[in-house]
């Protein structure tokens, strides 16, 4: 049984990671690349603008999108996604 899974995920420029539920799980991101406050996350009814370097989690059982909006630049993230269902 896996506890975590971690990997990368590259948003391009203009795209959205549409809303989606973490379930049992903790999701921690990392913004490695992308226009500083260009990029919008969503958790539930809440939002928040990230630059490189910005660290965020979603708890287990809320829902999370990501947008990027800029109009030139991918976002690239490292994430771990945690199982706290243990």
């Amino acid at each position: 049984q896996n506890l975590f899974i971690a990997g990368l995920l590259v948003l391009p420029a203009r795209e959205t990671k549409v809303m989606e539920n973490c379930g049992n799980n903790c999701l921690v991101m990392v913004m490695l690349e992308g226009e500083d406050a260009k990029v919008r996350v969503d958790i539930n009814a809440n939002q928040f603008f990230v630059s490189r370097t910005d660290v965020f989690w979603v708890p287990k059982q809320n829902e999370y999108s990501i947008v990027n909006l800029s109009s030139g630049q991918d976002a690239k993230f490292v994430f771990v996604n945690i199982r706290s269902d243990m």
